[in-house]
């Protein structure tokens, strides 16, 4: 299913944090504990992307504490 591929996991991911500073923070924070603080979500594969999106929606994901990367800053989070 396409569902499963990357280009629309990678739509998803982005749709998910564009304007969403929280979503955003969740995602660094993910990626700190499971990707070493690799950042990009291009160059994440795809399990990782879905068990991203998988865990939006539960409260396993602890705070980040740290400055959103560049690649992720838009306008609306300051």
């Amino acid at each position: 299913l396409d569902v499963f591929q990357k280009g629309p996991l990678l739509k998803r991911v982005w749709d998910v944090m564009k304007g969403n500073y929280e979503a955003k923070c969740k995602w660094c924070s993910f990626c700190d504990i499971h990707a070493a603080g690799a950042y990009t979500p291009g160059t994440m594969d795809e399990a990782f992307l879905m068990t991203f999106l998988d865990s939006l929606s539960g409260d396993g994901i602890p705070p980040f504490n740290g400055t959103l990367p560049r690649e992720l800053q838009e306008p609306s989070d300051y």
